[in-house]
C-alpha cells in the first residue's frame, strides 16, 4: 500500500478511533497517543492490508485492544505506587497497624455482605480506580444506575462503619 492510499483508507478513521478510545480510557492524552500507534501499526502492516476483509473494524479492534494494554498497565503502576508507598511512609506504632488492620478487616467484612451488584461497583471504583462509564460497560448497565449503586453501596458501608465497634447488627 501506498502513503496515498493510508491517507484515503486509514486517516478518515482517526477521528473515530480517538473517539473509542476515549471511551474506553477516558484520558485525551492517553486516547492520542493509543490511536498514533494504531497509525503506526497499521502503516507498519501495510503489505497485509490486502488480507484484511475490514480495515476499519480491524483497527477498531486493534484500539480496544491496545486501550484495555494501557488500562491494565494503570492498575498495575497504581498498586506499585500503593506498596511503594507503603514501604517508605514511617512505620506505625504498634497501636496503629493493629487499628489499622481492624478497620481494613471490617471494611472487608462489610463489602462481603453488600448485594453483589453494589460490591461489584465498589471494588470497580475505589479499589479499581475505574471510570463510571468502564463500570456501566463491565456491569451492562446505565450510568445512572452505576451512580445509584455507588451511593447505596456507599451508605451502607459508612453505617456500618459508623456503629460502634461495628458489630450493633440486628
Amino acid at each position: 500500500m501506498s502513503l496515498q492510499q493510508f491517507k484515503s483508507r486509514v486517516l478518515p478513521m482517526k477521528d473515530k478511533l480517538m473517539r473509542f478510545s476515549l471511551s474506553l480510557v477516558g484520558h485525551t492524552g492517553e486516547a492520542e497517543d493509543i490511536v498514533q500507534e494504531v497509525m503506526i501499526r497499521i502503516w507498519d502492516r501495510r503489505q497485509q492490508w490486502k488480507q484484511i476483509d475490514n480495515l476499519e473494524g480491524y483497527c477498531m479492534r486493534m484500539t480496544r485492544n491496545i486501550s484495555i494494554d494501557r488500562i491494565r498497565s494503570r492498575r498495575e503502576d497504581l498498586v506499585n505506587i500503593n506498596q511503594a508507598y507503603s514501604l517508605t511512609s514511617a512505620s506505625p506504632s504498634a497501636q496503629q497497624d493493629m487499628e489499622q488492620k481492624e478497620a481494613i478487616s471490617r471494611i472487608r467484612e462489610f463489602m462481603e455482605q453488600l448485594p453483589e451488584k453494589l460490591r461489584t461497583a465498589i471494588r470497580l471504583r475505589e479499589m479499581e480506580g475505574m471510570s463510571y462509564q468502564d463500570i456501566a460497560r463491565i456491569m451492562d448497565i446505565s450510568l445512572d444506575q452505576v451512580r445509584v449503586n455507588l451511593h447505596r453501596g456507599r451508605m451502607k458501608l459508612r453505617e456500618e462503619l459508623l456503629k460502634p465497634e461495628g458489630y450493633g447488627r440486628s
